[in-house]
């Protein structure tokens, strides 16, 4: 795959804590394809004791995040009943620290230690963003550092990004503060998307699960710290629609090639505690020296990138001769702009070595759905638990040639039988509209052009390299009901293939695959994805831990 089409790679993977595709008790194994072209779904088999894939993992020393969900769940209690709670959380938990001062106690945040406020927060009232600077009299800003920590896959701790911030803040100040005003920090690059909409895109994400964080002055809770905006984990991104025209989107970090940022911020929120402190102490003649820790962490949905430093996934593209670039204006505290010191890889495009990953292979897969058979999570006590996700896929890959070199070509039938004799699973197969859209976003036509989209603020650079094209019109029919389904593909128009969504290496050589779903299942035993007894910590599933009593 070129180094361009990372924010094009469009395969979704849930974005949670431990994600494991074993399956313990079955599986749909799949024996056959037969281009013309036939898909049989094999017998289900009692023996799956291997994982498919590995995925992103959880932070064990932040402060608990329960999963939030779109769908159902089970639950599985594995170490305590402490957490029975968690049967009602769903299927996304998001990790990271938000932490302040004074400076042990942003220490004992940033390792869980802490605990949460749960006093009232103050609406926000004022907002003295304007009231930054070096004038007398401002509210300034005396030290800023920007450190950054590589995290650890098996214990799932992601990457993290600290931002050490100082502010000193006089007497004249702090006498006019009241309750709900309020200062907004910001941390990352700048961009307007193609829509001409600004937003930053920040160095990481930000835990919104962490809630407020108390700010002490003299031994009295003067203010809060608390994450700001509906896109803490997730970020707008321009991306080409099945139109090819432009437009923006939420990145859920889910694709493997995502950036693992968001859009969001820190607020500084103050409450009527400091001006009671100054009504009671009239004689307080030095400012206030408050000092912050602010916290992002590498949201990547994939484990490897999961530990990287933040910054590390961060790329901006340029048409200049430049293999890093460091920006001047992406820390904003309150309207006052200045460089962080941070430096991002930048890549020089050159569309003549760029193209569209296609598939390579027409192949079966057992394992085609966007979420893991199960996720560890952590409650509030530390304690794991697992999260079944009941709705799994099985489907295929298309290459426009097999291992004979039969061209598929523009008009072709993929018939599905299920298999005879599982009565450990539900079967449906997709609906025709359902294959035609996963079909419509991963063909490509003979021919596209590229383009940077996404423009950083301050110069000749773009968060986005994107491919525009107006792909040709798939339509899909259907025929048959009961165990066997036959769907009736057209394609409307020249193309080269279809967009590899999975990639991998082995022995065999380099694997490109064009994932689609052609049948949904789910366990008739609502237990049947989690992990044995025998499986009791996400370290254990993560490598590898031999099933014991696997199909019993």
């Amino acid at each position: 795959m070129a180094k361009n089409n990372r924010l094009m790679k469009t395969q979704k993977t849930l974005s949670s804590a431990h994600q494991r595709f074993a399956l313990r008790k079955l599986s749909v194994g799949v024996v056959s394809v037969l281009l013309g072209t036939t898909l049989f779904l094999g017998e289900a088999s009692a023996d799956s004791t291997t994982p498919i894939t590995t995925q992103p993992e959880t932070p064990q020393s932040v402060p608990a995040s329960r999963p939030s969900t779109q769908e159902s769940a089970t639950v599985l209690q594995t170490q305590s009943a402490a957490s029975a709670a968690a049967s009602q959380a769903t299927l996304t938990a998001q990790p990271a620290v938000a932490s302040v001062a004074p400076a042990q106690a942003a220490q004992e945040f940033s390792e869980g230690k802490a605990a949460v406020t749960t006093s009232p927060l103050p609406v926000a009232r004022k907002s003295l963003n304007d009231q930054i600077g070096t004038a007398d009299g401002q509210i300034a800003v005396t030290s800023h550092e920007v450190t950054q920590s590589v995290g650890d896959k098996p214990s799932g701790t992601p990457g993290t990004l600290d931002l050490h911030l100082r502010l000193n803040i006089p007497v004249s100040a702090m006498s006019n503060i009241q309750s709900g005003d309020y200062l907004d920090v910001k941390l990352g690059l700048p961009y307007q998307t193609s829509d001409g909409q600004n937003y930053i895109l920040n160095y990481g994400s930000i835990n919104d699960q962490a809630g407020a964080q108390p700010i002490n002055y003299r031994g009295n809770v003067a203010g809060y710290i608390i994450p700001v905006g509906d896109l803490l984990n997730k970020y707008r991104q321009t991306v080409v629609g099945p139109d090819g025209q432009e437009t923006v989107q939420i990145n859920n970090n889910t694709d493997q090639a995502s950036y693992g940022s968001g859009n969001g911020y820190y607020r500084i929120i103050f409450t009527d505690g400091l001006r009671n402190i100054l009504a009671s102490h009239p004689g307080i003649s030095t400012p206030w020296d408050l000092s912050a820790n602010l916290v992002w962490y590498s949201g990547s949905s994939n484990g490897d990138d999961k530990v990287k430093k933040p910054t590390d996934r961060v790329t901006v593209y340029t048409n200049g001769d430049t293999s890093s670039y460091q920006p001047d204006n992406d820390l904003q505290v309150g309207n006052l702009s200045m460089a962080s010191g941070v430096t991002v890889k930048a890549v020089k495009v050159n569309a003549q070595h760029d193209a569209i990953s296609l598939s390579n292979e027409t192949v079966a897969s057992n394992h085609t759905a966007s979420t893991p058979a199960h996720n560890w999570f952590k409650d509030e006590d530390g304690k794991d638990y697992v999260v079944t996700s009941p709705q799994q896929g099985v489907g295929l890959s298309l290459s426009t040639t097999d291992g004979n070199n039969h061209q598929l070509g523009n008009d072709f039938t993929i018939t599905v039988t299920k298999p005879s004799g599982t009565k450990a699973v539900t079967m449906n197969f997709v609906s025709a509209d359902a294959l035609q859209q996963q079909l419509q976003k991963l063909i490509v036509p003979a021919s596209y052009n590229s383009a940077m989209a996404d423009r950083v603020d301050d110069g000749d650079y773009y968060l986005t390299y994107l491919f525009t094209y107006q792909a040709p019109k798939v339509t899909v029919t259907s025929t048959g009901s009961g165990d066997q389904v036959a769907y009736h593909v057209q394609i409307d128009g020249d193309y080269q293939g279809f967009r590899s969504n999975n990639e991998y290496q082995d022995n065999q050589g380099d694997h490109r695959n064009s994932l689609f779903t052609l049948i949904n299942w789910t366990p008739n035993d609502s237990q049947a994805l989690l992990p044995p007894a025998n499986v009791k910590i996400p370290d254990e599933d993560a490598k590898g831990v031999t099933y014991q009593g696997a199909g019993n």
